[in-house]
């Protein structure tokens, strides 16, 4: 580093502009080149023709260049060729004898990374007060830049998930209140129906809505009723993880499913018993299929089935819109037996942590 040290003069304009000038004592150049060396951020200097003259510790550490190898070479080799526009503009706001201010900008390692910086540039002047370089002041903001960017992408995704969800509470209540003798069935099937969409809904946010597992999604349906003294009801299979989407539908097929063995199957009666089990299934397309097969037991008789309500109806048209599966019921003497089949996302991995474990997998589903 010359043996210069700065001092500050106000312009005719106000500005303030880095002034060179002789050190007064080695003192106070000893003690600039120590403020400069053991500053967190990384401090350079450069010729009005972009020659590197000064490069502290802290852009030795940023950029993974010694001094030895920056001082000299031109500033363009830490900058990406998208950026060389803005470096060219930057310069001639220098040579103007204007600061740059803190501006965000991306430059490269060493290793070629590109790192976020947030740079300010001041013009080092000579004492007849022409620009002859400029000193720049860079932090490595790439942490944040990152934190920055994903919590923008939560909160887009929350927006559409939050508009998905209206859209989807929106239908539920059309759709009920179309299949609702009374205000009173209204009432307590949206409120089910809702009551489902929010446990589904808690299930993904507690995962921070990467997905579910199928047999907690299966479990958390189900709660209300095993916590009845009178429900039996056993799940087992193979499990797997589910995409969000997926979740929710089938977390709303399961509900109905589990409503109307209340109201008129297995868990109507104190000796009645549901089995669930899950089985995954390769597809002729190479993507993997899940196969879950609902079945009641012991149960009243069902000697002809009721009308078809909005319940079916979800499970059915539901699961072959939303989710591009199939859902066959039958109502057996012995009670109601329903093959759900679906595409899993590709990628889609077996679910750890299983809440019920030691069932096999079914060697068949149907």
């Amino acid at each position: 580093m010359a043996r210069l040290m700065a001092r500050r003069r106000r312009s005719r304009t106000g500005a303030t502009t880095v002034v060179a000038a002789p050190a007064a004592a080695g003192g106070n150049h000893a003690w600039l080149a120590a403020l400069v060396d053991s500053s967190f951020d990384a401090i350079l200097s450069k010729t009005l023709d972009g020659t590197i003259t000064s490069w502290n510790p802290a852009a030795e550490r940023m950029y993974g260049y010694a001094a030895a190898e920056a001082i000299g070479r031109p500033i363009e080799f830490i900058v990406p060729t998208d950026r060389l526009a803005e470096l060219q503009a930057m310069d001639k706001q220098l040579a103007r004898g204007e600061h740059v201010l803190p501006l965000e900008t991306v430059r490269l390692t060493r290793d070629g990374r590109r790192i976020d910086v947030q740079l300010t540039m001041s013009p080092i002047v000579d004492e007849q007060g022409t620009v002859v370089g400029a000193s720049g002041i860079g932090r490595d903001v790439t942490e944040r830049r990152h934190t920055e960017r994903q919590r923008q992408l939560l909160i887009d995704e929350l927006n559409h998930r939050v508009k998905n969800s209206l859209a989807t509470v929106q239908s539920l209540a059309n759709q009920t209140l179309h299949s609702s003798p009374s205000p009173e069935h209204f009432i307590a099937a949206f409120s089910g129906r809702l009551a489902a969409l929010a446990r589904a809904h808690t299930l993904l946010a507690n995962a921070h809505w990467a997905g579910a597992a199928l047999h907690a999604l299966i479990a958390e349906q189900l709660k209300p009723y095993r916590a009845s003294e009178r429900a039996d009801v056993s799940i087992g299979g193979e499990d797997v993880w589910l995409a969000p989407s997926t979740a929710l539908t089938l977390g709303l097929a399961l509900h109905e499913l589990a409503t109307n063995a209340a109201r008129h199957g297995a868990l109507k009666s104190p000796s009645g018993r549901i089995e669930v089990r899950s089985q995954l299934q390769a597809a002729t397309d190479g993507r993997r299929r899940a196969a879950l097969l609902w079945s009641e037991h012991d149960g009243p008789s069902i000697e002809t089935p009721g009308p078809r309500g909005f319940g079916v109806t979800l499970i059915e048209r539901g699961l072959a819109y939303q989710l591009d599966g199939t859902a066959a019921l039958e109502f057996r003497r012995e009670g109601l037996h329903c093959t759900i089949q679906f595409p899993l996302d590709r990628g889609a991995a077996p679910a750890e942590g299983k809440e019920w474990s030691g069932d096999r997998a079914l060697d068949g589903v149907g």
